[in-house]
């Protein structure tokens, strides 16, 4: 993988941490708290499963599948 793709993914995946908080932030402002903990869940468990992707230790395939 060539540097500059390695760039371009990070920006796609912190495009979509920040779409996340905006929305956070969005229900929250509304006062949709059940919105807001949904959401913070849903975050949760993509990070345990992208957690559990790393400890396999199979780099290649965890770089495939976030591309």
């Amino acid at each position: 993988m060539e540097e500059q793709d390695v760039i371009e993914m990070l920006r796609h995946y912190r495009h979509d941490w920040l779409n996340d908080i905006q929305l956070i932030l969005g229900y929250a402002q509304l006062g949709k708290l059940d919105k807001v903990q949904n959401k913070i869940t849903d975050i949760i468990e993509r990070s345990n499963q992208e957690r559990g992707l790393d400890r396999l230790n199979i780099p290649k395939t965890f770089i495939w599948l976030y591309q």
